[in-house]
């Protein structure tokens, strides 16, 4: 049996049609990026003379830190030299005896010697003999050399051998044990090195009056 295929506009209506395409593809969705920061806002430039006063306020605070730095230097210097010269004034009541260029603060009750020819013989200057003890026979020789102890001490003394570490009036020092010299005597020597020389200080008595010469120099309380 024949078919009878259809004609004209209902045979046209029985093509398959193709699918109508979008005219462009949806994008891929997209991670979402990190968002950018905000841009601060610009801070406007300080005025010029608000630049200059800084700067000047900088240069006070310099100068002002400088000077308080020298002063704080300088109250320190002073307060030092201040105590050297508290701890070189002699006691109050001491006596001063001054030998060269060398000041000495001896006990109130220390005198110059009524006779001191022959304690030291030959024994020349610039130097003091002072009484410990006025009427007693002790003797506190105290003499200044440029170099060292005076020719005429180490001939009364013979040869002084080893010393010991000492103090003279708080200087460093050398003390030299006692020991038997001519005229029935005992002598001790204390000797430190000074700016204008060799200070020596010589303790002399009678045998039976040493227990009041020993140790003499351990009285000089001041060296200037």
């Amino acid at each position: 049996m024949a078919v009878a295929c259809p004609r004209g506009a209902h045979a046209a209506s029985l093509k398959p049609r193709a699918a109508a395409l979008p005219d462009a593809l949806p994008a891929p969705p997209r991670a979402p990026g990190p968002s950018p920061a905000p841009t601060p806002p610009l801070a406007p430039a300080p005025p010029i003379g608000s630049r200059r006063r800084s700067r000047r306020a900088g240069f006070r605070a310099q100068a002002g830190a400088v000077l308080l730095v020298a002063l704080v230097a300088g109250f320190a210097a002073w307060a030092a030299v201040r105590a050297r010269d508290e701890r070189l004034r002699p006691p109050a009541g001491d006596r001063v005896v001054t030998v060269g260029g060398v000041s000495l603060a001896v006990p109130p009750d220390w005198r110059p010697a009524t006779r001191p020819a022959g304690v030291v013989p030959g024994l020349g200057g610039p130097t003091a003999i002072l009484d410990p003890f006025p009427g007693m026979s002790v003797h506190a020789v105290v003499a200044l050399a440029p170099h060292d102890v005076p020719a005429a001490l180490t001939d009364l003394m013979g040869p002084l051998g080893a010393g010991r570490p000492a103090q003279l009036a708080g200087l460093p020092a050398m003390a030299y044990a006692e020991r038997p010299v001519p005229g029935d005597r005992i002598a001790e020597l204390t000797v430190a090195r000074t700016p204008p020389g060799v200070l020596v200080v010589a303790c002399i008595g009678r045998t039976g009056s040493w227990p009041g010469a020993v140790d003499c120099a351990d009285q000089i309380e001041a060296v200037r």
